[in-house]
Parts: C-alpha cells; sequence; structure tokens
C-alpha cells in the first residue's frame, strides 16, 4: 500500500512499534497497534493514517496463460501421412505425398539440411558478385548512351532556354537555344562560367547538359 502522505524515499516499518529514521522533515516517525491496526503518526496527532494488516491479498492474481496458433504448413500432410497413415481426399495430392514420402530418408535429409548450412555463407558472396555483375552492366549500357560534352575558355557555346531564362513574351515556336557565350572559367569538370556578347559575367555556372557548341 502506497502513502501519500510520504515523501519518495521514505521507508516505513508496518510493525506495531517501528521507527522510521530516514524522513526528509527531520522526525521520527512510530507506529503502535490499535485494535489490530497500525496506526502512522507523522508528527502531528492530527495526522494519524490508520493501516490495515492482509492475510492474503484482496485481489488475486489471474493465470496468465499463452496460447501460440501454429498456421498450417505444406508439410502437415505429409507428417500426418507418416505418423497415421492418413491421405488428403484429393488424389493428386496423395499421389504426391506418397511419391514424396517413398523418396525421403531421414539420415540423408539430415545430412543435405547441414550441408545447406554450411554452403550457405558461399551462397551468399555469390549472390553479391551476381548482383555486383548485374550493376556493372547497367551502368555499362547507361554510359554507352550518355554523350560526354566538355568545352575549354574561349569556346563559343549555346545556353538552353529553361522557364526561368525564357522571355515571357516568347511563343510556343521561339528557340529553345539562346547565345551565343563564351566560356571563361572551368570551375570544375561539367560545369562552365559563361559571360554573354557585352562581355558581362553570368551570375552563376552552367551546367554541360544546358550547353551545346556553336559553330
Amino acid at each position: 500500500m502506497t502513502n501519500s502522505g510520504r515523501n519518495q524515499g521514505d521507508h516505513v516499518d508496518l510493525s506495531p512499534e517501528a521507527e522510521v529514521p530516514h524522513l526528509n522533515r527531520n522526525r521520527q516517525v512510530k507506529g503502535r497497534s490499535k485494535d489490530g491496526q497500525a496506526v502512522l503518526h507523522f508528527g502531528h496527532e492530527d495526522r494519524c493514517i490508520p493501516l490495515e494488516f492482509l492475510a492474503s491479498p484482496s485481489i488475486e492474481a489471474g493465470n496468465l496463460v499463452l496460447q501460440v496458433g501454429e498456421n498450417p504448413t505444406w508439410m502437415d500432410e505429409i507428417i500426418a501421412y507418416l505418423q497415421e497413415g492418413t491421405l488428403p481426399r484429393d488424389k493428386l495430392q496423395a499421389r504426391r505425398i506418397q511419391y514424396r514420402t517413398s523418396n525421403f530418408d531421414k539420415e540423408s535429409n539430415e545430412i543435405e539440411l547441414r550441408l545447406n548450412l554450411d554452403l550457405l555463407d558461399e551462397k551468399r558472396e555469390m549472390a553479391e558478385l551476381r548482383q555486383a555483375a548485374y550493376k556493372c552492366q547497367v551502368a555499362k549500357y547507361y554510359n554507352r548512351r550518355v554523350k560526354r560534352r566538355s568545352f575549354l575558355p574561349g569556346d563559343l557555346v549555346l545556353r538552353k532556354v529553361t522557364l526561368s531564362t525564357k522571355e515571357p513574351s516568347a511563343g510556343k515556336l521561339s528557340s529553345t537555344w539562346e547565345g551565343p557565350y563564351k566560356v571563361i572559367k572551368v570551375s570544375r569538370p561539367g560545369t562552365y562560367w559563361l559571360e554573354d556578347p557585352s562581355k558581362k559575367a553570368l551570375p552563376h555556372p552552367w551546367n554541360a547538359g544546358h550547353q551545346k557548341k556553336y559553330y
């Protein structure tokens, strides 16, 4: 039973004569028996809390039973045939079970299962190698279709017209390329700084995918 009049960390002994030295109020708590009950005093007589001793718990805890349900598997019919000799009503399924059980050997089955466990790491390595080879083939196919574009400082290029650079008055039949622009600096492979014909540098570099050489 939890006493709301105590602070956390207080220790109370419910014997007929008990003292509790570990209190934050810097005073002792005494208990005495009265009509078969224990009474706790916290400093003042008007703060008595009667406690009743019970021979058994007032609430009986129920027994918890864990039930585990198993879903039927394809081995259930085979096990039933090996143990009880029963077959399903389906003739085709019954023939399949009879064929499987006629070729079943318990010792060889255990040997095969242990061999599969021993070869598990090797099969994982083979799967990783096949996956790496597949990725190489996909990358090779993709790179074969990519057209690489590289420019040098001083080259003239055309820049693709995008929604941010398109003139508001331009119609659907307007040109999709604008320029020419001059390459003034290579920021990194595939990225170039450009300047317009008035020798004014553009505010940010442009990717080679948005450019093509001007002849």
